[in-house]
């Protein structure tokens, strides 16, 4: 409830009048929406309405959006589907005659897995190889365990069924099937026929001079 007027001299009292317009309550003030909107529309605004303007309108559609064109070097959604691997192509093995080859201990000890890289060929081992191969297996560093490798290789072609060291062994008969050559050893003495300023006790002179005593047994 407002208060009433101070009184403008001292001492002075209000009187009764003075109260009772105060303790009156006020008409609130109206904006001009909501008396229009509570006042009912007459009949002269309800014609200007016209039937056609109160139905409900179809929404427009928008002009369908022209396909933007890939940026040049860029791949379309259909290429990014993963695509299956193809089957790898077998390569076919030589029809020519299969050569001997005589592999040095450096061959082994580089890449154990270096026998089965002669496709239709075969391998020949001197003893001096196998002795070379056994004097390097020992310690942690990367010749020995190839050399350790290497071994374990030759004893499972030694010991595999119906493996003959006189006849050759099967190559791909640990599973090796790209290899079809045979893996000899040397069982017996071969004739030496270097020149005699070639020193006859090193490594590599008696390698060679195996390689020339199986050139004059399987000639041509």
């Amino acid at each position: 409830m407002p208060l009433p007027k101070p009184p403008a001299k001292r001492a002075s009292l209000l009187s009764v009048t003075d109260f009772e317009s105060q303790a009156a309550p006020k008409p609130a003030k109206r904006s001009p929406r909501t008396s229009a909107a509570a006042e009912p529309a007459s009949p002269a605004e309800l014609n200007l309405y016209k039937p056609e303007a109160l139905a409900p309108t179809a929404p427009t559609r928008l002009p369908a959006r022209a396909p933007a064109e890939a940026p040049a070097g860029s791949v379309a959604p259909a290429a990014l589907k993963r695509q299956e691997p193809k089957p790898r192509a077998i390569k076919p093995r030589g029809t020519g005659p299969a050569k001997l080859f005589v592999l040095d201990t450096n061959v082994l000890m580089h890449d154990p897995m270096s026998l089965f890289r002669f496709e239709e060929h075969d391998i020949f081992l001197p003893m001096i190889v196998l002795e070379e191969l056994d004097g390097h297996k020992k310690g942690m560093t990367e010749v020995a365990r190839n050399a350790r490798q290497a071994s374990r290789t030759l004893d499972a072609l030694a010991g595999a069924q119906g493996a003959d060291i006189g006849a050759g062994l099967k190559l791909s008969t640990t599973g090796h099937r790209e290899a079809g050559g045979c893996l000899f050893f040397q069982t017996q003495a071969l004739a030496n026929h270097l020149p005699p300023s070639l020193p006859q006790g090193k490594a590599d002179n008696q390698i060679l001079g195996g390689v020339h005593a199986l050139r004059e047994l399987h000639s041509p």
